[in-house]
């Protein structure tokens, strides 16, 4: 479904799409879920996942039992070119999480809060996900293209410790056309000389 949410941080009206479990909805179910931010790429919108089905990805996920039940946030960035960073990374943190939590049945609590995305959501993911402890503690970046972030030397100077709070996913061919396999190599070196897994 497509929701909408107030942003003071950019001063209108947005959108996120919205994944709920199957179960959610069932009559005295009170359960609560973990959260996933999932953020789109360049040039695009959460329609993209839509058309992806991701619902059925994750259905088909839970069922199998590769994945726990959770509640899936898309945000869409209206200008669909951020990065996830600025008024838009602000966006997400102080406008959206907060609604999130205060409208549905989230576990509000960071352990329980993650961040994914491919391309510049991968980007959007690291650079949200990894530097705000207080709200998550899970990163995935498919094909991030995190050499417009500053998620390297932001990882490089926080601690073995800052970064053990973390569990950390990273997926990126080595033949792809915009060079981010690059960049994400010195991210994985950087954690690895950390000795973060």
């Amino acid at each position: 479904t497509v929701e909408e949410y107030e942003s003071a941080s950019t001063g209108s009206t947005e959108t996120f799409r919205l994944y709920l479990p199957e179960d959610y909805y069932e009559k005295d179910n009170v359960k609560r879920y973990p959260t996933l931010y999932l953020f789109h790429g360049i040039n695009s919108t959460s329609k993209t996942y839509e058309i992806d089905d991701i619902d059925q990805v994750l259905d088909e996920a839970v069922k199998a039992g590769l994945i726990r039940d959770m509640i899936v946030v898309i945000p869409d960035d209206p200008t669909k070119s951020s990065f996830w960073r600025g008024t838009y990374g602000d966006m997400v943190i102080k406008d959206l999480v907060p609604y999130v939590d205060e409208h549905y049945r989230t576990i509000n609590d960071e352990s329980y809060r993650f961040t994914a995305g491919c391309s510049m959501g991968g980007a959007g993911s690291v650079g949200l996900g990894l530097f705000n402890p207080n709200l998550f503690s899970g990163v995935i970046s498919f094909y991030g293209a995190l050499n417009y972030t500053s998620a390297v030397s932001d990882g490089a100077a926080v601690s073995k410790e800052y970064l053990d709070m973390y569990r950390i996913y990273m997926a990126c061919g080595n033949q792809d056309m915009y060079n981010f396999y690059d960049v994400q190599e010195q991210m994985s070196r950087v954690l690895t000389e950390k000795g973060i897994e």
